[in-house]
């Protein structure tokens, strides 16, 4: 017999395993959506392979960046500094990423893009 207890319990239970379902379902999608969008970007025409002379392919770029996965505001100051001309010497596709788009990268960077 299930009681109203057990069954609460078991509403919770299966609540959880829907939400942790669609977490792990989410991970994927993420990295897919960065790539994605290093491809909107225009990222792929510099970063991409076959890569342009003295500039880093994305997986340099999180070699680089790994350094930086565990600290708390890593991803928000990378991000900053992919804006600001000052870091690349005004490369406007840089310039031109938006704070959210930024951001993603930086955490897609930093997360060992993939």
């Amino acid at each position: 017999m299930i009681t109203t207890t057990n069954a609460t319990t078991l509403r919770t239970a299966a609540t959880a395993a829907v939400l942790l379902s669609a977490s792990l379902l989410a991970l994927p999608a993420t990295a897919h959506a960065s790539t994605q969008l290093a491809l909107d970007k225009g990222c792929m025409n510099c970063h991409g392979n076959p890569i342009r002379q003295h500039v880093p392919n994305f997986e340099q770029l999180a070699s680089h960046a790994a350094k930086y996965r565990d600290q708390p505001g890593a991803d928000q100051k990378l991000a900053d500094k992919l804006r600001a001309h000052e870091l690349f010497g005004n490369v406007t596709g840089h310039e031109t990423l938006t704070p959210e788009s930024a951001l993603a990268l930086a955490r897609w960077i930093i997360g060992g893009t993939k």
